[in-house]
């Protein structure tokens, strides 16, 4: 029987029938194949790729792209999807060992199962974005790819979303540290105003990580570009990973379906923006906009 690492990985319920149940039992063995050589090596040997990122920046549709390679494994939200750890850790710091730790016990199986199978690693989960240094402790031979888009694109999707007014998720959203001087002013902010802040502050965490890293290591992709299948970019960003790109009439048939697109909720495009909301969206994000090539 064909093993699927999807079918392991994602299904997670386990629904007590015969092949889900076969299934199991082999990924499992392969994965005492795997895993004590990973711990023997310190996790040295073993290749994953993680994408830093909002959300709402093409994450799912990048994902698409990446499993178009063979030598590639990329998962959009596996399970478990640590949904608040990174807002935790933002909150506490996880330069310390227990946010490595941590993900070592949620994420060593799959990345272990992929390399078993002669196959990279990939998570363009965004809730791992606030663990990046962690995630460089515990997985040395990682890479990161700080995946951005315009600021007015992805606050318009939170605002359709409702983040920060009472979102399923509102839970999880970040918010400043307690020493931090905005935290004093954070209950008087707008939601506009919470959203904006989230993408500066998401951006500006991952884009000094990035720079803090070996070129070897990190690589900056707009969503943009991934949106327009610019293939210059794509091709580098094949080149960073380490693998072959795929057919160029693969990656444009991929990238002409929108995966995840914001289909509820309503709220306006920017040039519908009042002048004071514009104001106070361009007096967190400006800086950092201009520095990562945006116009506001």
């Amino acid at each position: 029987m064909k093993i699927y690492i999807r079918d392991v990985l994602m299904n997670l319920l386990f629904r007590g029938d015969e092949v889900s149940y076969i299934r199991m039992v082999k990924a499992r063995q392969y994965l005492l194949d795997a895993l004590p050589k990973a711990y023997e090596s310190g996790w040295r040997n073993n290749q994953c790729v993680f994408v830093l990122s909002t959300g709402r920046t093409g994450t799912m549709q990048l994902t698409a792209l990446l499993n178009l390679s063979p030598q590639i494994l990329a998962f959009h939200e596996p399970t478990p999807v640590l949904l608040k750890a990174g807002a935790d850790a933002y909150q506490e710091g996880c330069e310390t060992g227990k946010w490595s730790h941590f993900l070592h016990g949620a994420r060593d199986e799959p990345i272990a199962f992929a390399n078993n199978q002669g196959k990279i690693y990939v998570e363009t989960n965004n809730r791992l974005t606030l663990l990046a240094k962690a995630l460089a402790e515990a997985y040395p031979c990682s890479k990161f790819i700080h995946l951005h888009r315009h600021p007015f694109e992805v606050i318009r999707s939170g605002m359709r979303r409702n983040w920060y007014n009472g979102s399923p998720v509102d839970f999880s959203l970040l918010r400043p540290r307690k020493g931090e001087p905005i935290n004093e002013s954070w209950s008087a902010f707008s939601q506009i105003e919470k959203i904006a802040w989230s993408w500066y502050r998401i951006n500006e965490e991952s884009s000094s990580f990035i720079e803090s890293m070996p070129g070897s290591r990190g690589f900056v992709l707009r969503a943009e570009n991934l949106f327009n299948a610019d293939m210059k970019n794509i091709q580098s960003l094949f080149d960073f990973i380490g693998v072959p790109m795929p057919p160029a009439r693969k990656i444009t048939k991929t990238l002409s379906k929108k995966l995840n697109a914001q289909r509820g909720g309503e709220f306006p495009r920017s040039d519908d923006w009042t002048a004071k909301e514009k104001a106070a969206i361009k007096k967190i994000v400006e800086p950092l906009a201009t520095k990562l090539g945006y116009e506001l």
